[in-house]
């Protein structure tokens, strides 16, 4: 299921504000707040780009991105390698999980994680916090 962030007010008050997330390349956001729906005008891909951004609606965004790499053997599904940023690579794991892969070209698939803080400006207080992930399949021969 999808995620929303809630803002900080009593649960189920009408103005309070909830962010939903679309199905959408780099994380479509749509506005819940007074009983109306309103598409957000920035993704949250594009939000942590400008972080920190200040929004009409009085908040101001923080956000960061993460990435993770998985290489998985096309015909047993098993995983040969993980890297992120918090992970060190294993070359010699790496090695010999490739050769029981039977020298076949890895799919690799990557996660972008995306985390947004939005804060009152004029109080500070958190208003909501999520994060959305998106994943993409790579096939040998992409160019960067």
């Amino acid at each position: 299921g999808g995620a929303t962030a809630r803002g900080a007010g009593a649960g189920g008050d009408v103005d309070t504000p909830e962010l939903i997330p679309s199905y959408e390349k780099g994380g479509g956001l749509w506005l819940y707040l007074n009983g109306r729906l309103k598409r957000v005008e920035m993704s949250a891909s594009q939000i942590v780009e400008a972080s920190p951004f200040i929004g009409m609606d009085g908040f101001i965004y923080v956000g960061r991105k993460r990435s993770v790499l998985f290489a998985v053997d096309p015909l047993s599904g098993t995983s040969s390698w993980v890297h992120s940023e918090t992970d060190a690579f294993d070359y010699l794991r790496h090695k010999q999980q490739c050769q029981d892969c039977g020298g076949r070209d890895p799919l690799i698939i990557s996660r972008s994680e995306y985390t947004l803080h939005a804060r009152d400006m004029r109080t500070g207080r958190q208003r909501f916090n999520m994060t959305i992930s998106e994943f993409v399949a790579h096939t040998a021969g992409e160019g960067g």
